[in-house]
């Protein structure tokens, strides 16, 4: 452990698989009625799981999945809309206002949290609610988070079954950690002091957006995300006029199509002066190639976190933030 980790935040990355293995024994919901949408509200690690679930089952049902990240309940929702609140803390304010709006709209409403007021809350009025552990950080969390809300919707017959995927998940994750936190941290010593940009399919949004903001997060510096092939019409430009000190993260799936690919390799050329790496999911799996790829970003965060000579853990910068809001 390096002395900048005060908190000894590598033991949590290194037992991620653990924590996979904790989270099918925590208790779903089970929500019997039937329903036209889902929205998920949370902010942060806790919101990131809404992306997650989104990416993960945009090809496999017809739900529409919307991830509220805001104050602002979508207009549409009503008494037809699974409304599942997360906040690992219990106490995001945006989040608990989310809450109180459903409730007014007479959303069917799953909580998940730690603790804190939305746990009083979903006691006081009678809500479906799933208490996960509250000993990690929230943006660590994913695991705690992301899987009772794929059960609840999986035991409930409204996805379909994922036991045995989940169940082999475990199995892949034991199998691979300590080949992802050799990799992660080659490819931070290949990052350096650079400002990372992540690029990768549309697809695969979640998944970048999450390296990007743990690298903010652990490391305490700017990282940018964006997509293909959207980026192709707007910040490819930038690289016209490059003003900064960049390295490139280019994450591939196997199941990219034809045409991503294509952009991938263009992009490639185009940029042939610039330093990058390239990530090439693999596993039996989405879940498998989902999981790996955010360790994997973890532990690249992590080790630019020591490069940077910065305590991976705190966030006092937000915390303060938040202390202001309230004054």
């Amino acid at each position: 452990m390096s002395k900048y980790d005060t908190q000894n935040m590598l033991a949590t990355l290194r037992n991620f698989s653990s924590m996979i293995k904790e989270s099918l024994n925590i208790r779903p919901a089970v929500i019997n009625s039937e329903f036209e949408d889902i929205v998920i509200a949370g902010m942060g690690g806790s919101g990131f799981v809404g992306d997650m679930l989104k990416c993960y089952l945009q090809a496999n049902t017809n739900l529409r999945i919307t991830v509220v990240k805001n104050y602002v309940l979508p207009k549409f929702v009503n008494e037809q809309t699974l409304v599942f609140i997360v906040s690992y803390s219990g106490n995001t304010e945006e989040t608990i206002h989310v809450y109180k709006k459903a409730a007014r709209q007479n959303c069917k409403i799953v909580i998940i949290s730690s603790g804190g007021k939305l746990q009083s809350l979903a006691e006081i009025n009678g809500r479906e609610y799933i208490q996960v552990p509250k000993y990690v950080q929230p943006r660590l969390a994913t695991p705690y988070l992301f899987i009772p809300l794929l059960r609840t919707l999986s035991l409930s017959n409204h996805v379909s079954n994922q036991e045995t995927v989940l169940r082999n998940l475990v199995k892949a994750m034991e199998s691979s950690v300590n080949k992802i936190e050799e990799n992660g941290f080659k490819i931070a010593e290949k990052i350096g002091k650079r400002i990372p940009i992540i690029y990768a399919s549309t697809e695969l949004h979640a998944i970048a957006e999450k390296w990007k903001t743990d690298i903010n997060e652990n490391a305490k510096i700017h990282a940018f995300y964006n997509v293909f092939p959207e980026f192709n019409h707007n910040e490819i430009c930038g690289y016209t006029n490059l003003n900064g000190d960049f390295y490139i993260i280019l994450i591939k799936d196997q199941k990219d199509t034809k045409k991503i690919n294509k952009r991938f390799d263009t992009f490639q050329k185009v940029t042939k002066n610039i330093p990058k790496q390239t990530i090439s999911l693999t596993g039996t799996s989405v879940l498998n190639r989902y999981f790996s790829a955010i360790l994997m970003g973890f532990f690249v965060s992590y080790k630019l976190a020591l490069i940077h000579k910065t305590d991976p853990t705190p966030v006092h910068i937000i915390e303060n933030f938040k202390a202001d809001l309230q004054k």
